[in-house]
C-alpha cells in the first residue's frame, strides 16, 4: 500500500489509521487485489471550507483499475467515505466478473 499527501505530511498515526481502514474494508479481496494507493490533498489550501479529498486508486488482478475519490470538510471523515466507497466497488466489479 503506498500512501501520498499532497502539500501536507502523512504521519505514523494518520497512516495506521488508513491501513486500518483499508484492511476492515478490504481484507475480504486480498486475493483479488495486487496494488492500492492513497492519495490525500487539501484543495482549498489554507482558505479552508468542504475541500480535503481522499482518493482511493486499487489495481485488481484481473486487470482492472478502480478509482474512488472522496471530498469532505474533515480528512478523516474523506477517508471514512472513501474506504467505504472503495470496498462497494470492488465488490461490485468482482461479481460482474463472476
Amino acid at each position: 500500500m503506498e500512501v501520498r499527501a499532497h502539500q501536507q505530511k502523512v504521519g505514523a498515526a494518520l497512516r495506521r489509521e488508513i491501513e486500518r481502514r483499508l484492511q476492515f474494508s478490504l481484507s475480504r479481496f486480498s486475493r483479488q487485489i495486487c496494488t492500492v494507493k492513497v492519495q490525500l490533498s487539501d484543495l482549498n489550501g489554507p482558505r479552508g471550507g468542504v475541500d480535503q479529498c481522499c482518493r482511493v486508486d486499487i489495481s485488481l488482478v484481473t486487470g482492472h483499475r478502480l478509482i474512488v475519490e472522496d471530498t469532505q470538510r474533515c480528512l478523516s471523515a474523506a477517508i471514512g467515505r472513501a474506504t467505504e466507497r472503495v470496498s462497494r466497488a470492488v465488490s461490485r466489479q468482482l461479481s460482474r466478473q463472476h
